[in-house]
């Protein structure tokens, strides 16, 4: 029997004691109950963390002492990234954000020598010293959300929950395309795929067979994940999937350094030149080798008006909408077709944006997809009005494929959390999706 069976087991028989009590008991005590088991939950996981190996957290690759050699190095010409200004409305008054600036990411790949690669993050080990540029990039208003790297103390000492295992092959090349949040689309897309991109532009640099070269990815990506891995994967690399509670230790591994990177920040006000940076060049790679995969593809149904529902499926529970119902007749009235994009396919969700004209939504990770849309195409963005909001991740997308795109921000239950639910409100809603309907096919 496995640990988390004995636990699961322990935590029925003390629910189980406690409904043994009256009602009235139960109510007053209930609270204390959840802070008993938090404080047993945190001194179980500390005492456990006492007997779990202490890596030292470096601030740089290079610190980590494990680097064969440099294999590419491609430094940008323009060190910073322009934003354009953001259009959004607040009921019926329109409002435009300041154009942002942020940094343009270097890009080099690096040939590391027995380390060990960790599931659920971007991090290496190799000896005691562990090295994770997203653990280095986060402040304290940032967000982890992966929990299998935990920081022990103060002095920068980490433990790993992770198990590791090594029967990897000595001679072959693996490549992390790993991050602690590889489930999510849009980090999918805008930081995985993107190293995926660059392995192929780099191949002639690498002193590897391609047989030779293992993409080890997260075995919890879904199967539109899965097919956006087999188009790009166009030297066919093997790809090894990696659980979540595992972690492997291989003789050699390429670190490709992260192109694009947005940190989660749901609660501050959004600083975009600590949460964001990019390589446009890479972006502008994806969105062309993903259209052209699908010149051959054809989406049965190609609505030209659009609203992503988000009803069912993972990240569903994000950002509700309170008052969906009136909503969706708002935009029934204007003949926009309700499309669940967590039912379709890979293919049809590149197809369904990039031949749309106007697409209505909550603000969530689909909309990353704004990267296909074709030019002069319009998107009004719900978005929950929080001391965190920020425009300039998607903005920075519509840029690129010069997309048409106005933020409505709807009413939040939660003013410092960016996924709460929240309400819109319909009449001047309504103003702005006549207006852009009116524009675009007058």
């Amino acid at each position: 029997m496995n640990l988390n069976k004995i636990k699961k087991i322990i935590y029925l028989l003390i629910t189980a004691f406690f409904l043994l009590f009256p009602k009235f008991i139960r109510d007053q005590y209930w609270q204390t109950k959840e802070l008993y088991i938090f404080w047993a939950g945190k001194v179980y996981r500390h005492i456990k963390s006492c007997f779990l190996t202490k890596y030292k957290l470096v601030d740089n690759i290079e610190k980590l002492d494990c680097i064969d050699k440099c294999l590419f190095f491609n430094k940008s010409k323009n060190f910073f990234n322009k934003i354009s200004p953001s259009s959004y409305y607040i009921n019926k008054k329109q409002l435009n954000s300041q154009s942002v600036v942020i940094h343009t990411a270097e890009s080099f790949g690096y040939l590391l020598k027995n380390v060990t690669i960790i599931c659920d993050s971007d991090a290496f080990i190799y000896k005691n010293y562990i090295y994770s540029h997203e653990i280095n990039r986060h402040y304290s208003f940032h967000e982890m959300k992966a929990d299998n790297i935990q920081k022990y103390d103060e002095n920068n000492n980490y433990v790993i929950k992770n198990k590791i295992k090594s029967n990897t092959d000595n001679q072959k090349l693996y490549v992390s395309l790993l991050t602690e949040v590889s489930y999510n689309y849009w980090h999918w897309s805008f930081e995985i795929l993107t190293k995926l991109i660059k392995l192929n532009e780099s191949i002639n640099n690498i002193p590897y067979k391609k047989n030779d070269i293992v993409l080890v990815v997260d075995s919890k990506i879904p199967n539109q994940f899965k097919r956006s891995l087999d188009i790009l994967n166009k030297n066919n690399f093997e790809v090894l999937l990696l659980d979540n509670s595992q972690a492997l230790s291989c003789n050699n591994v390429l670190y490709i350094s992260n192109l694009n990177m947005i940190i989660n920040n749901r609660q501050y006000t959004s600083r975009p030149e600590l949460d964001f940076y990019s390589d446009r060049s890479s972006l502008i790679s994806l969105r062309e080798e993903v259209l052209e995969s699908e010149r051959n593809i054809t989406f049965v149904n190609k609505p030209k008006r659009v609203f992503i529902y988000r009803a069912i499926g993972l990240g569903a529970h994000n950002r509700s909408i309170a008052n969906y119902e009136e909503l969706i007749y708002t935009l029934y009235k204007y003949e926009f077709t309700m499309i669940n994009v967590f039912t379709l396919t890979y293919d049809e969700q590149i197809e369904l944006f990039a031949n749309a004209e106007i697409i209505v939504g909550m603000a969530g990770a689909e909309f990353v997809n704004l990267i296909y849309m074709h030019s002069g195409a319009n998107v009004i963005m719900i978005n929950p009005a929080t001391a965190a909001a920020s425009f300039y991740s998607f903005q920075y997308l519509a840029d690129i494929s010069n997309v048409n795109l106005k933020y409505f921000m709807s009413n939040s239950s939660n003013l410092n959390n960016i996924h709460s639910e929240s309400s819109v409100n319909v009449k001047y809603f309504e103003n702005l999706l006549k207006e852009t309907c009116e524009n675009y096919f007058e």
